[in-house]
């Protein structure tokens, strides 16, 4: 992955970075790409976790997740939050109480509370 951000400032003795409105790029096997934008982000220097709050949006080609705080596990490659989550796409919209993203298989998993709509011609 990589990241950009309007500043930044590192803090040794604690491993870890932060960020002013951090955009990250995760590159994927198949050549796609996801992104991630928000207010403010940390990046543990010692495991490459990233956690990101204020007006999180994650996309790709065809969907849209929204949330207000997430974190990246940088050794499963997984997107995950514990606060509420609306997740959309060209023939879907879904709110959750929380949600996890796998990045290397493309799959959302929304937990508590899911509800939405669906097209009657996506197929599951």
């Amino acid at each position: 992955w990589s990241l950009d951000a309007v500043s930044a400032e590192y803090i040794n003795a604690e491993a870890r970075a932060e960020f002013t409105e951090p955009a990250v790029t995760f590159f994927l096997e198949d050549g796609g790409k996801i992104t991630m934008t928000a207010a403010r982000g940390t990046v543990r220097t010692d495991t490459n976790n990233i956690r990101v709050s204020g007006e999180v949006v994650v996309q790709d080609e065809e969907i849209v997740l929204k949330t207000e705080a997430l974190d990246y596990d940088n050794a499963r490659r997984l997107l995950f939050t514990e606060v509420p989550v609306a997740l959309s796409g060209a023939e879907f919209d879904l709110t959750a109480d929380s949600a996890s993203l796998d990045i290397r298989s493309r799959q959302a998993v929304l937990k508590g509370n899911v509800k939405g709509t669906l097209n009657e011609s996506l197929e599951l």
